[in-house]
């Protein structure tokens, strides 16, 4: 009985030492859906996924109403407003030198850069542009490295890419 007391608060204490290694959760919040078939919102959710190791934090999606105040927040656009390029991709908030979890991502460019928009590759698509508006987010930088994550000028390949 004893022994057995003694396995059970051992577990326990390695279980919670490794819940507290674990990075929390980025709740990404995908606001307005609707702008967006559904299988398209399903790829950009599974190529979200995809990258969590490497950006270094497991990756939940919410549609609609975000539950957390802190949630990285998408919101998807079909065309980038005046002040931004015709063809720039998708565009994070900032305050001073802040990196703040809002980002807007214009679909209609991303789709035009694609030979093949179909809903699934323009899923991927969109899913590597927020992967790279989030990185900036989590790294809270405007830097771009050269990076497949954080290049400044995302390719077809680059956006297509199941990495």
């Amino acid at each position: 009985m004893q022994t057995g007391l003694i396995i059970g608060l051992l577990a326990g204490m390695l279980h919670a030492a490794a819940a507290q290694d674990r990075p929390a959760p980025v709740i990404v919040c995908f606001k307005n859906p609707d702008a967006l078939k559904r299988d398209t919102l399903i790829s950009a959710e599974h190529t979200l996924r995809r990258v969590e190791k490497r950006l270094g934090a497991p990756i939940r999606t919410v549609y609609g109403e975000c539950p957390q105040i802190r949630a990285f927040v998408v919101g998807f656009v079909a065309n980038p407003p005046a002040i931004h390029p015709p063809d720039v991709l998708g565009a994070t908030r900032t305050a001073g030198d802040a990196i703040l979890p809002d980002t807007r991502i214009f679909f209609r460019a991303a789709a035009a850069m694609l030979r093949n928009p179909s809903d699934q590759n323009q899923g991927i698509a969109l899913g590597n542009i927020i992967t790279h508006e989030l990185y900036h987010y989590l790294k809270q930088t405007r830097h771009h490295d050269g990076s497949d994550l954080n290049c400044e000028f995302l390719t077809e390949r680059q956006l297509l890419a199941t990495r």
